[in-house]
């Protein structure tokens, strides 16, 4: 991955760690849970520590106010959990992230990312000091020939917010060797668990949002952030029932239907193995710039109507998810013709709940499988693991073991 903007940064932390034999701690700062992981290295890497920590209900629709609470609990769960050194990689969330197709003219003599720079410059309309953004080259562009223009994929954020990170890491005295984005993190956790030489689909599935990716032979040739998630299911079904979110948080986690005039039930065990412009605004981005990348969508929050006759509808969000997908796979279909997507894999908290899982495999008809990312890990049962079951699948540490196998460039 190609990147840029991060000069300031090397300079904050002194572009130290590169050389540590102390692998990295892989910090995720989730909406509903932060999740720091460590590992060791080679083929089979041994599980070293994991912690997890749960985000106080009000601080989930809060980004600054939930990162703020999880860069002070930082110190004493690394310090309890078992964890080996200082030295940390994190990830950007999602929400806070622009996720943007660009096409570039190619120039002789000058270079791509320079070409990048310049291009983002004119998108954003803004001073490119403000921001942190990287790049991952997927080719030339659709419909061109003689690869005069090529086609990236940019993830910027706003400076100020990996500001506070890198800050908030020193002053519990951590040391910052690697700033990633999740989509980046969800395509390197994939190939630990297993090497692909297709074209694969990654979902996801978050409590704030839903992360798509898609990749061919393990490379980022699309990515796009949609902004339902399991907090926006859980919503609708408050707001139905007039409950509190997590009574509807637990009463969805029992349906085994999630449209129509479903009842609660206990879900299914197994998900079944098949079933029958993508392009990104700059809201969110100059939200970030204006307030720290504090804002989401208002749309997201969508809901249905209250049923007369007291059951649960989640009709409409589940049709805005399962539509953006939809789009996000014709597109792809549209500029790869010859790159077939032949599986889809589930990743993300909220791909614990089977019933949602199931929903979204029928509606874009390809087969699809729940992973856990640390099937990879060797485990003996004695690592310090902070409450963490590793002997239950995680969807949900995707990104966190991405981030431990991920570049340390700062």
């Amino acid at each position: 991955m190609r990147l840029g903007g991060l000069s300031k940064l090397n300079a904050l932390t002194g572009g130290r760690g590169r050389s540590s034999s102390v692998p990295p701690i892989g910090v995720d700062f989730g909406v509903a849970s932060m999740k720091v992981l460590q590992i060791g290295s080679g083929a089979k890497p041994a599980l070293v520590a994991a912690a997890e920590l749960e985000t106080p209900e009000d601080f989930r629709s809060d980004h600054v106010t939930r990162l703020v609470f999880q860069l002070e609990a930082l110190p004493q769960l690394i310090a309890k959990g078992g964890f080996k050194g200082n030295r940390l990689v994190a990830a950007i969330p999602a929400a806070q992230t622009l996720c943007k197709p660009l096409r570039v003219q190619r120039s002789d003599g000058i270079s791509l990312n320079a070409l990048v720079q310049g291009a983002l410059a004119v998108q954003l309309g803004c001073d490119l000091d403000q921001i942190v953004y990287r790049f991952v080259e997927v080719g030339e562009a659709p419909g061109e020939s003689g690869g005069s223009r090529t086609e990236v994929i940019c993830f910027a954020t706003s400076r100020r917010l990996v500001d506070r990170i890198i800050q908030g890491c020193r002053v519990a005295k951590l040391e910052p060797v690697g700033i990633q984005n999740q989509y980046a993190a969800n395509a390197w956790a994939l190939k630990a668990v297993h090497a692909d030489e297709g074209a694969s689909l990654c979902i996801d599935l978050g409590s704030g949002s839903t992360k798509i990716v898609i990749t061919h032979d393990n490379r980022i040739v699309f990515a796009k952030n949609i902004d339902v998630g399991g907090m926006h299911l859980d919503s609708t079904i408050a707001r139905q029932l007039d409950v509190g979110l997590a009574e509807a948080h637990a009463r969805r986690l029992q349906m085994d239907e999630l449209v129509g005039n479903a009842a609660p039930s206990y879900r299914a065990d197994v998900l079944a193995d098949e079933a029958s412009d993508a392009g990104s605004g700059f809201a969110l981005l100059s939200a970030a710039l204006k307030r720290d990348g504090v804002e989401a969508d208002d749309k997201r929050s969508t809901v249905t109507e209250v049923d007369p006759g007291g059951g649960i509808d989640l009709s409409e969000p589940l049709e805005i998810l399962t539509d953006e997908i939809g789009m996000c796979l014709r597109y792809h279909q549209s500029v790869f013709s010859d790159h077939r997507i032949e599986q889809a894999m589930f990743v993300g908290g909220e791909s614990s709940h089977t019933a949602l899982c199931q929903h979204v495999a029928k509606a874009i008809r390809i087969p699809a499988k729940v992973v856990n990312p640390l099937a990879c890990i060797t485990r003996t049962g004695a690592e310090p693991t902070g409450g963490v079951d590793t002997g239950e699948p995680l969807p949900g540490w995707s990104v966190a073991l991405g981030l431990c196998v991920s570049p340390t460039d700062l």
